[in-house]
């Protein structure tokens, strides 16, 4: 992965139990919010960012795409962008580190399970839509 500190794991599986996240994993400094989202099939979320939370994303059910761009000026990877596949049938979580925008398309319908390191609305400042600066980067088949 090009961007520093963005984190692709993969989801310990055995029969009927599914480990998708670990404190020996040592991914998340903090725990602030759990949420589960269902979407539609061809949902697009806008590009968003998180200036404080680092989140982790697990998809439940079914393909997702994400798209990372680095917003982050220290970062050697500022304004890089970075696409990841995720899909429930081979388990893996991404973990996003905040300054680092995102958005993502569910290709059939699906359920994610969002982890973040501080609750929504917890800082003024933490959850930024930026969806139209950034929806240029956006390209899916």
């Amino acid at each position: 992965m090009d961007i520093p500190d963005a984190h692709l794991f993969p989801i310990q599986t055995g029969k009927n139990r599914s480990v998708l996240l670990s404190e020996r994993q040592h991914i998340l400094r903090r725990f602030g919010q759990i949420e589960r989202r269902v979407h539609t099939q061809g949902e697009t979320v806008p590009f968003a960012r998180r200036t404080i939370a680092d989140e982790i994303w697990i998809p439940l059910l079914g393909p997702v795409t994400f798209h990372l761009h680095d917003l982050r000026p220290d970062s050697p990877s500022y304004r890089s962008d970075v696409v990841v596949e995720l899909d429930a049938d081979d388990p893996s979580g991404l973990l996003i580190p905040f300054g680092v925008a995102y958005a993502y398309r569910v290709h059939r319908e699906g359920i994610l399970l969002r982890v973040s390191t501080h609750a929504d609305d917890t800082h003024p400042d933490d959850n930024l839509p930026i969806h139209e600066d950034l929806a240029h980067l956006l390209k899916y088949d």
